[in-house]
């Protein structure tokens, strides 16, 4: 019934709703049913918003699970209409959950990486942006203070208007 739910244009708004403000053991079994269709919702037209809000609100271990379902398809997921929004999410969720900020400070002095990083914020909605920045803002001050340019992703952006 979740999938079904999930892949409706008002039930899956209903799904989004039920996560926000029912209790973790209402939530459960509803989350563990998406977990099972994580691939054939994120390619749906309706069941892409319910994982990206899983992403954007869920739980670390239901994020990282959704992380851990899509690994080894990003790639062909990112050429999805639907699926691809997803994809941007995942890779933000899975910066912003990991402990070990030189991940993020290498993919930022890396000549490819870095413009995965500078999409990401572009994608980010404003509390994401503001998460990933302040993860970007201390590689910025650590390549002034050491008197090399900074990483491209870091500075590219003005840290004082855009964080505040």
């Amino acid at each position: 019934q979740v999938f079904s739910l999930s892949t409706h244009p008002y039930g899956c708004r209903v799904i989004q709703r039920i996560l926000e403000h029912c209790t973790p053991s209402q939530t459960q079994p509803i989350l563990d049913e998406l977990h099972q269709y994580t691939e054939r919702l994120v390619q749906d037209q309706y069941g892409n918003y319910v994982i990206q809000h899983v992403l954007e609100h869920g739980k670390p271990e239901d994020k990282s699970r959704i992380v851990s379902l899509l690994r080894g398809k990003f790639i062909s997921l990112s050429s999805h209409k639907f699926a691809s929004n997803v994809v941007e999410k995942a890779l933000i969720a899975e910066i912003l959950d990991d402990p070990d900020p030189q991940a993020l400070y290498n993919m930022m002095k890396d000549q490819f990486a870095n413009y995965v990083i500078q999409r990401m914020l572009d994608a980010a909605d404003p509390g994401q942006r503001k998460a990933l920045m302040h993860r970007i803002r201390p590689a910025h001050t650590r390549a002034e203070e050491g008197g090399r340019s900074p990483p491209p992703a870091a500075a590219n952006f003005h840290f004082t208007a855009t964080i505040g």
